[in-house]
């Protein structure tokens, strides 16, 4: 009697996430000339991201006139460089 194989189908891998994320960049910035016009999902969808990726350049710890964001971590890394 013959033997039968059976093949399962495969099923993809998930993609990477950070893929995922510049995919998603691209495409609202290829029509960011346009989104934030209006009240469609893509236009709020832009708004949100643009608000979320811009948060730390307009926190209120980021707005003092004399230091900038590189600046205000120096500390930190003299503290560091000087417990090595």
């Amino acid at each position: 009697m013959p033997r039968v194989v059976v093949e399962l189908p495969r099923v993809p891998e998930p993609p990477d996430e950070a893929d995922v994320l510049r995919e998603q960049l691209d495409y609202l910035l290829g029509g960011a000339r346009f989104h934030g016009k209006c009240d469609c999902p893509d236009c709020e969808r832009y708004r949100r991201v643009r608000h979320a990726l811009l948060e730390p350049l307009t926190s209120v710890k980021y707005t003092h006139p004399l230091q900038t964001p590189l600046e205000m971590t120096e500390p930190r890394r003299r503290k560091r460089r000087a417990l090595d």
